[in-house]
């Protein structure tokens, strides 16, 4: 008995540590892009305002006879932060926008933390021991995709915390048999859904699990296992659970399911930019090639790869669950032509946590294959030590690097290295060098259409482009004219001018 407190508390130890470590990766940059006046995407910007909207007036803005458009995610990261907000408030705690707006990055850091917390608990239950559990929060914890993800004020981070809360329920339903993790699984699934729409990945898993448990009952019960009570009223759960962050799907329907369907138009007819990246432009291979592989690293990539081959070939039951979510999510966001650049890999955060379930059930079978033989646990432990390091390295690297804001770079180097009066043309102000006061300066957000013999005409002496906008376009050649034109554009730009 003392062995077995002993082995649960060095357990909840080393995970402490693992959170210790997740944290202070993800911290090191919660103040990074809190200026409302010059932050690079709006996306946060919008969010936060709408937030502070709710908490101080109890109103959501919106644009004049597109209520719609707010409607195109469902609400919770808002609503959820609204009440954060009048909950400090009503404390007498400081509510500047200065401090709210870093912390809305504090809370998605807290939910990217919480399902590392998550990993774990899927990982006790899938391998019924703590060490490849510990590795899969270990990996997780440190995926580079994830760390610097965690900054990203979007729906991505909350959805991938409820997306695995609720294969956590379904994992638990489909090992036990137990019939509360019906009712727990579909209050999370509603959760996942209300917080961004492709939540609803999560109905045919749930599906699948559910089917699981029917199969596993003996024949005589399997009608009744079919129709268990508790597998119908999960359905109304989830749509309860819904409800209660969007409860505009009962008091503004016309608006929610236009907005619904603006969604739904987006993601099969590709970014408003007018880039479109359809599946078979790559072979479906785009975000293994730009996501999975830059953002949890080729090691972790092969062992990940190497989980869902052996979870089919062992026949692991949860591991083929967790599998079938992670292609599930896969195949969705590389069908849909709207990749969006820079943060397209945001798409997948909902499966990154189960990658790395994955990723630990490959290693730990390879430790079992080769643990009796000679250099057989060297060679098991180097394994682990590469798949912990280069993604601890990478976003050790990523996070250092983030602190500068290469905007305020290029703008000392243009004060430094540019003949002041220069007449310089820039592309999206939001994304280009701003103060430049002892230039002549015009922001141009298609910078790319403009002709070689126009910015002759206008005398212009320097462009300057941004990589937000500049790289965007070559991933897109094959179905995407917008990016043939600003390809052939650039080109231009390089080529005729001096």
């Amino acid at each position: 008995m003392p062995q077995r407190v002993y082995a649960r508390q060095a357990t909840m130890l080393l995970l402490f540590a693992i959170l210790l470590l997740a944290a202070a990766l993800r911290f090191w940059n919660v103040a990074h892009d809190s200026d409302l006046s010059a932050s690079v995407s709006p996306d946060a910007p919008d969010k936060f305002y709408q937030a502070r909207q709710l908490a101080t007036k109890g109103t959501l803005p919106s644009e004049p006879n597109k209520r719609y458009l707010l409607y195109n995610q469902p609400l919770f990261v808002i609503r959820s932060y609204a009440a954060i907000w009048k909950t400090v408030s009503l404390l007498g705690l400081p509510t500047d926008d200065q401090r709210m707006r870093i912390g809305f990055t504090a809370y998605m850091i807290l939910f990217s933390l919480g399902a590392i917390v998550l990993v774990f608990l899927i990982g006790k239950l899938v391998f019924e021991e703590s060490k490849p559990a510990l590795f899969a929060s270990l990996f997780f914890a440190v995926f580079p995709v994830n760390v610097m993800g965690s900054l990203y004020v979007k729906e991505d981070i909350p959805l991938m915390f409820w997306f695995t809360a609720a294969m956590l329920a379904i994992c638990a339903l489909v090992k036990t048999g137990r019939k509360g993790y019906y009712l727990w699984s579909g209050a999370l699934i509603g959760l996942a859904a209300g917080t961004k729409y492709t939540g609803l990945l999560l109905l045919p898993i749930f599906l699948l699990a559910h089917l699981f448990v029917v199969f596993s009952a003996p024949a005589a019960a399997r009608l009744r296992a079919l129709f268990a009570w508790q597998s119908v009223a999960s359905v109304g759960l989830a749509a309860l659970t819904f409800a209660i962050f969007n409860p505009q799907i009962i008091t503004e329907w016309p608006d929610f399911r236009q907005g619904f369907l603006f969604q739904v138009d987006y993601a099969s007819s590709g970014h408003r930019d007018g880039t479109v990246i359809r599946g078979i432009d790559y072979w479906w291979t785009f975000y293994l090639r730009y996501a999975i592989v830059p953002g949890i690293t080729l090691p972790a990539t092969l062992f990940f790869l190497a989980g869902v081959l052996l979870a089919a070939v062992k026949r692991r039951r949860l591991l083929i669950l967790i599998s079938a979510a992670v292609l599930l999510a896969y195949f969705q966001v590389e069908s849909s032509p709207a990749k969006p650049f820079p943060f397209f890999a945001r798409y997948l955060h909902m499966a990154y946590p189960l990658m790395a379930l994955l990723a630990a059930f490959a290693l730990f079978e390879l430790w079992r294959g080769v643990r009796g033989r000679t250099f057989g646990r060297a060679l098991a432990a180097a394994v682990a030590l590469i798949l912990v390091a280069i993604p601890l390295g990478t976003s050790a690297i990523l996070a250092a690097g983030a602190r500068a804001d290469t905007r305020v770079l290029a703008a000392g180097w243009i004060e430094a290295n540019l003949p002041h009066g220069s007449y310089i043309l820039l592309g999206s102000r939001t994304y280009s060098p701003q103060h430049l006061d002892d230039f002549k300066v015009r922001y141009y957000d298609s910078i790319h259409t403009i002709s070689v013999q126009q910015l002759r005409d206008a005398k212009v002496s320097y462009i300057v482009v941004n990589s937000f906008q500049y790289d965007r376009y070559p991933y897109s050649l094959a179905s995407s004219p917008v990016s043939r034109q600003a390809v052939e554009g650039y080109a231009a730009f390089e080529h005729e001018l001096e």
